[in-house]
């Protein structure tokens, strides 16, 4: 079973009835550049092919039900979509509360509540960036949730505000930028400072 029809399985398992949208975010490594994302110049990261899957469906009410694979001592959650403030004890669910503080903070709103799966295949604290790999997919799933249209760097920047403005942590673009602008078998020579790239050809093999 691949990760993507486990994820399927996975939400139908925990709800009852199938997910509407499926989307999978990479992780990243970076080659060169270690420091200088958060103090502003280059770097050369590259999208891996692990990451984070997720399903999602709309509800007709303000509920969020959220379940995680990798979370699975926690069961079912439930937040109320007005309730978003963050709180100490949350794990990964308090990248969700982010996201749509941000997304409203865009002008992008999340107005309706959703059930959610999400499933993961890197470890977390691997330096392989699941935390950005999960802001990146729940960003996407929520504008598709909602019929959004928003361009890839307007998505970057809202996972950095996730990060600095929610969770009050000192973290650069480059994670976010890897993961949304990530390519098959290219790194990305990024300019911090200017966002400027260039995609390079990069062979990993296995």
């Amino acid at each position: 079973m691949s990760l993507k029809e486990k994820t399927q399985s996975l939400f139908a398992n925990a709800f009852g009835y199938p997910a509407t949208h499926t989307i999978q975010a990479p992780g990243r490594v970076n080659l060169i550049g270690e420091h200088t994302d958060y103090n502003g110049g280059h770097v050369f990261p590259a999208a891996i092919s692990v990451g984070t899957y997720g399903a999602i469906a709309p509800r007709d009410d303000q509920e969020i039900r959220t379940y995680s694979a990798n979370f699975p001592e926690a069961g079912i959650q439930l937040i109320a979509l007005n309730d978003i403030a963050l709180r100490q004890y949350d794990t990964w669910i308090k990248y969700l509360r982010g996201v749509i503080t941000e997304m409203a903070k865009f002008g992008y709103p999340v107005t309706k509540g959703f059930d959610l799966a999400i499933v993961g295949d890197m470890p977390t604290a691997s330096g392989l960036s699941s935390s950005a790999s999960l802001e990146m997919l729940l960003i996407n799933m929520l504008a598709d949730l909602m019929g959004y249209e928003i361009d890839k760097l307007t998505i970057v920047k809202m996972g950095q505000a996730v990060e600095n403005d929610y969770l009050g942590l000192k973290t650069g673009i480059m994670d976010q930028f890897a993961v949304a602008f990530g390519e098959d078998e290219q790194a990305i020579f990024l300019d911090t400072n200017t966002l400027e790239y260039e995609m390079v050809p990069a062979e990993f093999g296995e």
